[in-house]
Parts: C-alpha cells; sequence; structure tokens
C-alpha cells in the first residue's frame, strides 16, 4: 500500500493502465494532465477520490474506468468515448449511500445527473445516446435507474437542480420513501429540502411528521409550517409539540410575517437574515426558546 493522498502526473504519459493505482488505497486528489488520452478499466477502483477533472485530450474511457468517483469535470466540448460505461456501475444489491448516490457529470457549465447503477442494456442504450446526441440527453435519467432507490436518489437531486416536471412527479409520488431513508441516516439537510420543494401532500407530510425523531426538530418545524399544524381529518398536531418544535414553528412564522412587511427590503432579525427563502437551524430554534417565552403569558 502506498501511503499518499495527493499525485501529479508526469507529462509524458499517455494512458492510465488497468488498476492504475490498485496499491494506492489512500490516494483522494489527483491531477490529470493535458496530454492524457486513455483512462483504462479500474483505473482508480481502490482509491477514495471522489472528485476527478477530466483533461480536453481524453479521448477513450474503458468499462468501469471512472468508478467510484462521484463527481466528474468533463474539460471538452465532446463527450469521451463510453462515459456511460466508464462511470456508472450495473445492478447492485448494496443499499449503501456509496452505492446509491448519484454521479454528478460537470460539463459546458452545466450540471447533469446520472443514476450510479444502471442495468446493463440501458447502460449501453444511454451511452449510445449520449455518444450521438451529447451529454444533454442526461436530463431526467433517473428513469435508468437499477432499482427503485437509485431511481428516487437521482430523482431528488435532479429535481433539486433542474426542477422538471417528470423528477418533480417522481418524487411527489416517491416522498415518503425518500423521508424514511433520510430519517434512518440523520439526514435533516437533506430531509428539509425535501420538505421545501413543497411539492409533497398534505397524507405524505403527515406521515414523515410522525417518523422524524425528537433529534430533528427543525425538520418538523417545517412540516408545521407547511401544514400549519393539521391533518387532512382537521386533528391538530399541537399536542405532540415540544418546546423547541414549538418554537422553531412560531420563529419561522414570525420570519414569514416580516417576509411581507419588508419584501423589498430585506430584514435582518436577531442577527438572522430572513428573506423569501427561508433558512431556520438548530440554533434558530434554540434561540427561539427566550423570544416564544416572553411572547407566551402563561408558563410552559
Amino acid at each position: 500500500v502506498i501511503n499518499f493522498q495527493k499525485l501529479k502526473f508526469l507529462q509524458h504519459w499517455k494512458r492510465l493502465v488497468k488498476n492504475h493505482f490498485h496499491i494506492a488505497t489512500n490516494l483522494k486528489n489527483v491531477k490529470l494532465h493535458n496530454g492524457l488520452e486513455q483512462i483504462h478499466t479500474c483505473a482508480f477502483e481502490s482509491t477514495q477520490i471522489n472528485e476527478l477533472n477530466i483533461p480536453e485530450s481524453v479521448n477513450y474511457l474503458s468499462v468501469n474506468s471512472l468508478i467510484p468517483i462521484k463527481d466528474v469535470t468533463i474539460n471538452s466540448n465532446k463527450v469521451p468515448e463510453n462515459l456511460i460505461f466508464a462511470i456508472a456501475m450495473g445492478v447492485s444489491a448494496n443499499t449503501s449511500l456509496s452505492s446509491i448516490c448519484p454521479i454528478q457529470i460537470n460539463m459546458q457549465n452545466e450540471i447533469y445527473i446520472l443514476p450510479a447503477g444502471i442495468k446493463p442494456s440501458d447502460k449501453k442504450y444511454l451511452n449510445d445516446i449520449v455518444s450521438h446526441d451529447g451529454i444533454m440527453v442526461l436530463t431526467d435519467s433517473y428513469e435508468y435507474g437499477a432499482s427503485a432507490i437509485v431511481k428516487q436518489e437521482t430523482a431528488f437531486r435532479e429535481y433539486d437542480i433542474h426542477r422538471t416536471p417528470k423528477s418533480k412527479a417522481y418524487v411527489s409520488r416517491n416522498g415518503k420513501k425518500l423521508a424514511e431513508r433520510m430519517v434512518k441516516q440523520k439526514d435533516q439537510e437533506s430531509l428539509i429540502k425535501l420538505i421545501r420543494f413543497g411539492i409533497l401532500s398534505r397524507a405524505s407530510l403527515n406521515h414523515i411528521y410522525d417518523i422524524i425523531p425528537d433529534d430533528m426538530p427543525e425538520a418538523k418545524a417545517y412540516i408545521l409550517n407547511d401544514t400549519n399544524g393539521k391533518k387532512k381529518t382537521g386533528f391538530s398536531l399541537w399536542y405532540k409539540l415540544s418546546l423547541a418544535e414549538l418554537s422553531g414553528f412560531l420563529w419561522i412564522q414570525h420570519a414569514k410575517q416580516n417576509n411581507k412587511r419588508k419584501r423589498k427590503k430585506m430584514k435582518k432579525l436577531n442577527g438572522v437574515t430572513m428573506n423569501d427563502n427561508i433558512v431556520v437551524d438548530i440554533d434558530d430554534i434554540v434561540a427561539a426558546h427566550s423570544w416564544l417565552q416572553s411572547w407566551v403569558k402563561r408558563p410552559f
């Protein structure tokens, strides 16, 4: 095992051979020089590289040559040969975060999202149309995901970036499953983003609220903000609230009222800038306790 984390290539190298870095298990960063032409199978497989810049000179990629890299920048106007075969895995029973996390491809100042796993037949089809028509065909690529989980994660990322109608509909239908996974992974940031998309049904939001643990009060506060604390039947959620959750909800409401009054001129409330895209973190909710206690006359 070679214990290094960064590497810069010799200028005369024209290709990376099969399993090029198989002993460089600690490698996290590599700089490829312009002049490199080919990257062969499993070149980065044993490394810890997550991001890679591919020089303009690279024109050929072998199958699995870019796995396990999740963020690839192509510095060329032409897609290298076999891009999809190089970067996307096949069908896998592995549901770890690294296995289902979508791949981001940056090219021509645009961001494209690709499923981490794609069925072999779909991979060939997608590789052919990307080679023929260009990288732009990757819009709504979640449809090519090898499993439901991969499709859900890819659609979530695609909607976050591109807001396409197809990804919107898919995320809306699968919101509960996405949320359940985010809760299990303690990924409150993504859960709040999902809630703030504003595309989940009232029933989905009620279900999500019920499964959120007490150590994620901020996410609960955003659901209360979207549902106004009511279920479809009119049954109130307020009786379930802790002080932190209620504080978070009222903090958001207070901020929204300030937005309406100061829409054209951003207002700072207790040092936190409040605009149409309200961001409330745990510190805001904790700080809201004293504000709420001074606002409510009766003791808690």
